[in-house]
């Protein structure tokens, strides 16, 4: 390779240090050739090498630990030693028994623990750890680290140590490893006293709780003899057999959350739902629990039985951009208002419709536009000049020719008198 301008040739290396010939070392050995760095030099690596880097060993074979260079024999490094991983022994060979310190030598080959370890043992225990037996055979019980047989009280099936079925009236309690007694309104529990699964007689169950009817005193309106609610009073709601209490919005109800009717203060909405009757705004009578019956100008009837307002042009409305009506100086065209300016020659606005329009034109039928129209008085009176114009000419042509024919004849008798 060529390195600085200097060749050099150093068998199986990739990159050297860019020295001379004679001086340079090996820094990269050429890659995937099973080579590693060594001494300045690219030799073959480990044979229980597993994982390689251009420079060393990353990972070796079970049973061997790297030192970059080299795979070590677990069990050359630690006594007894099978598997081991940063600088420690994670599993011991046949003849030792691992500890917080490393392996020990066994000094025993039957009675072993779970972790290997030896100990006497006990009768009757098939499961131990740390030389402390955690399991003992069927009908056996652990105490004081032994296995002892012994019935445990109110228990009809018990198997190694453990009670499988208690007695009726009581469960079994895995904290104490007994069965204990049952609450007095229970028949059968689980897990706790009061968690029932079964009632006793004139009891009847709710999640797991049992009751008796003189718990129902006040929320029930008719009884099951053998216990239980068949109606419950209003504000109160059938929950299996007991009474479950509504909503604060509900004066009766089915569920928690479906109420049936609302209570003074709200209304019944289309949806089934109970609102504040004091949240209707724009209502133009007393609301009541049936909701809103009309409503003031500016708001609209939705819903049915609430009021929203209008578009802010609307007067009065049918929905929310459907106007029935505008405010002064504006014109209702297709259910929007428009103000009077932009409806061309309208002068005057009434009831939401152009009433007057500038001269010479008139409202439409329906009072949205202006349309041109001639006026009879104005033609007539532009008729009366041109016949009282024409007169003017008749006369003053009259007047004129008789003029001329005076002065004609004035001319006529001067000469007469001077011929005489």
């Amino acid at each position: 390779s060529t390195q600085n301008g200097v060749c050099v040739n150093i068998p199986k290396c990739q990159l050297t240090d860019g020295k001379n010939t004679s001086n340079a070392t090996c820094q990269l050995c050429v890659f995937n050739t099973n080579l590693i760095l060594k001494n300045n030099s690219c030799e073959k690596a480990d044979e229980h090498a597993t994982v390689l880097s251009t420079v060393g060993i990353i990972s070796c074979e079970r049973g061997f630990v790297t030192n970059y260079l080299s795979c070590e024999k677990c069990n050359d490094l630690y006594n007894l030693s099978d598997v081991c991983e940063r600088g420690k022994t994670t599993k011991c060979n046949s003849n030792g028994v691992i500890d917080e310190h490393g392996c020990e030598l066994r000094t025993c080959f039957n009675a072993t623990d779970q972790n290997g370890k030896c100990f006497d043992e006990l009768p009757n225990c098939i499961y131990m750890v740390n030389s402390k037996c955690v399991l003992c055979a069927s009908e056996y019980m652990i105490s004081q680290d032994v296995c002892i047989k012994k019935k445990m009280d109110n228990c009809q099936l018990q198997s190694t140590g453990n009670c499988i079925r208690c007695d009726e009236h009581y469960y079994y309690d895995f904290e104490t490893r007994n069965c204990q007694k049952c609450s007095l309104t229970c028949n059968t529990c689980i897990t706790t006293s009061t968690k029932c699964l079964s009632c006793l007689s004139g009891a009847f169950l709710t999640d797991n709780v049992c009751n008796t009817n003189d718990d129902l005193i006040g929320v029930c309106e008719q009884y099951v003899p053998s216990g239980g609610c068949v109606k419950c009073v209003d504000g109160y709601y059938r929950y299996g057999l007991s009474c479950e209490r509504c909503l604060d919005k509900c004066y009766t109800c089915n569920k928690k959350s479906s109420c049936l009717t609302c209570n003074t203060k709200y209304f019944k909405t289309t949806k089934g739902d109970c609102l504040l009757q004091s949240s209707i705004i724009g209502c133009a009578v007393n609301v009541t629990q049936s909701g809103c019956s009309k409503c003031i100008d500016g708001y609209y009837i939705y819903n049915s039985n609430q009021c929203a307002q209008c578009e802010v042009n609307c007067s009065t409305c049918s929905f929310n951009d459907i106007c029935t009506s505008c405010h002064n100086e504006e014109v209702l065209i297709n259910n929007k208002c428009y103000s009077k300016s932009s409806i061309e020659g309208c002068v005057a606005v009434k009831n939401s419709m152009c009433s007057k329009c500038n001269f010479w034109h008139i409202p439409s039928s329906d009072g949205t536009y202006c349309i041109t129209k001639s006026v009879w008085w104005v033609i007539l009176l532009i008729i009366l000049f041109i016949i009282f114009l024409l007169i003017l000419v008749v006369v003053g042509l009259y007047l004129l020719v008789k003029k001329l024919y005076a002065k004609s004849n004035r001319k006529k008798r001067k000469t007469t008198t001077v011929l005489k």
